[in-house]
């Protein structure tokens, strides 16, 4: 039972984690965890009498929260996000469900006595009473979607306003401060994959470029996160716009055209030429040709290599104007 189960989902939690470069607590956190997960299976598997197997077990439960936590962390990491207010407001509200239906629980306990099937029942609706709590968003898509069944726009849009709402980040200070070059490459190469998602952009570090601030002003927009994100996306634009060569052409294959050619088409002209059934129907003749150069010419990793290089250029770019007014 250790080796079919522990083994492979650790495994599988340690590569989510660290298969980037993250910041030393999160190693921590997972060597710490995967080393007591190991014990507390081991005690759990092999009652030797060390510990009363009920403490091993929630020992061992709170080792797979501790490699929950540790993959959040990584994964805010890898986004550029902070998690610290998220996880506070989180936890409040999963600690507020538990005490007002726990103590219910407690209650119904005492008065039942030792009916185990009063004790699952009781479990069961503190259990679902969190997973409620946890599964808002989903259970909202689904009951919208029941619900207005005969409006897909209308549950549409209230999917992408959740997602937005639940995208905006709890933070009261720019999250650009202190921001090491390696970690504004990153966020810059994540924001540039996310160019066609705006419930996602609401959520990067670079919404709180000053260059977004000067395009909020020079139009006249309010200082809204949607507003942020449409100028960031505008911003990328702008930026992806200036890698293409000056030879007054629209697509090339020479290698003055890599970095151009790597963004604009599989974010902007939205070519998804390595995706599974995907064909060129819907796109322009010039995409038509970048699709078909692509599939027949373009390993899919060189592809991502040249993303990752002409990610890079962008982000100098951007950080070259974000220096001076630090």
């Amino acid at each position: 039972m250790f080796a079919a189960v522990s083994v492979p989902a650790l495994g599988a939690m340690i590569y989510t984690v660290m298969r980037r470069l993250q910041p030393g607590p999160v190693v921590g956190f997972i060597v710490v965890a995967t080393l007591f997960f190991a014990l507390g299976n081991a005690i759990l598997i092999i009652p030797l009498g060390l510990v009363p197997s009920g403490l091993a077990l929630a020992a061992t439960g709170f080792d797979v929260a501790l490699l929950g936590v540790a993959v959040a962390i990584g994964d805010a990491f890898d986004e550029g996000q902070a998690l610290r207010n998220d996880m506070m407001r989180s936890f409040a509200a999963t600690v507020a469900v538990a005490i007002l239906f726990g103590g219910q629980v407690l209650i119904g306990l005492a008065v039942a006595g030792q009916n185990s099937t009063m004790a699952v029942l009781l479990f069961t609706s503190l259990a679902i009473a969190i997973a409620i709590n946890v599964l808002a968003d989903p259970l909202a898509g689904l009951l919208d979607r029941l619900a207005f069944s005969r409006s897909s726009g209308l549950s549409a849009d209230r999917a992408a306003l959740r997602s937005t709402e639940a995208a905006l980040p709890l933070r009261s200070g720019n999250p650009l401060d202190g921001m090491d070059e390696e970690t504004f490459i990153r966020v810059t190469r994540r924001a540039l994959g996310h160019y066609g998602d705006l419930a996602k952009l609401v959520a990067s570090p670079l919404t709180a470029l000053p260059d977004i601030d000067e395009r909020l002003t020079s139009r006249g927009a309010p200082d809204q996160p949607l507003e942020r994100a449409n100028e960031l996306r505008a911003l990328l634009a702008d930026r992806i716009a200036g890698l293409k060569p000056r030879d007054g052409g629209n697509f090339g294959t020479s290698e003055q055209w890599r970095h151009y050619n790597s963004l604009y088409f599989p974010y902007v002209a939205g070519v998804r030429a390595y995706a599974q059934n995907a064909t060129a129907a819907g796109l322009d003749p010039v995409a038509r040709q970048a699709w078909q150069w692509l599939v027949t010419e373009v390993p899919q990793r060189s592809l991502h290599n040249w993303q990752n290089a002409a990610a890079r250029v962008i982000a100098t770019d951007l950080r070259s104007n974000l220096v001076p007014a630090r």
